[in-house]
């Protein structure tokens, strides 16, 4: 795609207000972003049990 097309885009979504916090770019960084977020979620499932019972009774 071309540079000046892209930069449009991200010119456009500066702009906005409902932007992401982090912008991820390119095929790779989705797939990167992709792979850490389900390790990160399969370890917080597999203490899952262990979070939920350590808490403050009011914030529930």
């Amino acid at each position: 795609m071309n540079v000046n097309v892209n930069l449009k885009r991200v010119i456009e979504l500066a702009t906005k207000n409902d932007v992401p916090k982090r912008l991820i770019l390119g095929k790779a960084a989705e797939t990167f972003v992709k792979q850490t977020e389900t390790a990160r979620a399969d370890k917080a499932a597999k203490f899952q049990e262990l979070t939920l019972s350590n808490g403050f009774p009011e914030a529930n």
